[in-house]
């Protein structure tokens, strides 16, 4: 078992190496301090599939439903934090498994009828972020967590796909419900980190278990 998986909010499918054990303990004390909320550090979907990112063993991705997504560079030592679009700088490995990632995100939403609700990455590109491993993780998840609510269900329904929670996406929409019960009925998705854990948890001689 992972090290890190003793807080219930917090889900880490990457090995823990030298290059990111201490970021990955950030991520984690933040979690820990964030009860209401949950935190899933990944470097590919979990969701059933090949994912080739050339880069994949030096960045990790930081994905909540309560903030922006970031892709982190284990390799820059940068501490800066920037909209992916707006990060010129970036190496070009990096760069391109960012982009494979995100194309692949977008398969899976094409694939599980989510394509609709969440619209095309270039609608939600403006809430990815990138980073160096010298950034500072509590002030990078404080300044990135999500206020719009449209943004916030629209975030909430990707992470969902990463993850494996697939639900009717065109029944719950990105609209924000409201009335009490309708916030209720779309209120559906389990963002459980214990859960996630037991499904993905990893096996003596097989990398995952996935629901098919």
């Amino acid at each position: 078992m992972n090290e890190l998986d003793n807080v219930s909010n917090f889900y880490c499918h990457v090995q823990v190496d030298e290059k990111n054990k201490d970021i990955l303990t950030s991520i984690k004390e933040y979690a820990a301090s964030h009860a209401g909320e949950s935190f899933y550090v990944l470097k590919e979907p979990l969701v059933s599939g090949e994912y080739d990112y050339s880069y994949k063993e030096n960045m990790l991705g930081i994905f909540s439903p309560t903030h922006a997504i970031v892709f982190i560079d284990l390799m820059n030592e940068n501490d800066s934090c920037k909209e992916l679009d707006d990060a010129s700088d970036l190496l070009d490995e990096f760069d391109e498994s960012v982009e494979n990632f995100i194309q692949d995100w977008f398969a899976l939403s094409a694939q599980y009828k989510y394509k609709k609700t969440v619209e095309r990455p270039d609608k939600w590109r403006k809430d990815i972020q990138v980073a160096g491993a010298g950034v500072n993780v509590e002030s990078l998840l404080n300044e990135n967590v999500l206020t719009d609510p449209k943004e916030k269900r629209r975030v909430k329904l990707l992470v969902s796909l990463l993850i494996g929670s697939i639900n009717d996406a065109e029944e719950k929409g990105i609209d924000v419900p409201g009335s009490i019960l309708e916030q209720i009925k779309k209120n559906i998705i389990l963002f459980d980190a214990d859960q996630t854990r037991f499904i993905y948890q990893d096996f003596p001689g097989q990398k995952t278990v996935s629901i098919q």
